[in-house]
């Protein structure tokens, strides 16, 4: 994305010639690591980093800027998502009839089937 674009306008700017392998603006380059390199095969948490997560060894403003409004977009749809199921659940629940305890025909006689009286006599 970001840093992609980044990376062609420098390699355009420099015509592709650069004092470091790895070609970056040093203006807007927010750090330049040499170890955890995705690119590498030998790295794997990096390169499980970089599939997961988008995570690179070298970063700029932009391209961190844009993660972190990724992240946020993220954050904000997943909390919008929870709140309307979450509505729609109690609405739901709202709009549930009510069951009733008792037998409308005979009221009082769930209540007295539940409730025995015990003969403590014979305990």
């Amino acid at each position: 994305g970001v840093a992609a674009f980044e990376s062609y306008a420098w390699n355009k700017a420099t015509n592709a010639r650069s004092d470091d392998s790895g070609t970056y603006d040093p203006r807007i380059n927010v750090w330049a690591l040499t170890c955890c390199n995705p690119k590498i095969i030998d790295s794997g948490f990096a390169q499980l980093m970089n599939a997961l997560f988008g995570w690179s060894n070298v970063a700029s403003v932009g391209s961190v800027v844009c993660y972190i409004g990724y992240w946020l977009v993220v954050i904000v749809a997943l909390v919008y998502m929870k709140q309307k199921q979450r509505r729609a659940a109690i609405r739901a629940a709202l709009d549930a009839p009510v069951e009733t305890i008792h037998d409308d025909k005979n009221p009082g006689s769930a209540m007295e089937d539940a409730i025995q009286p015990v003969d403590l006599r014979n305990i």
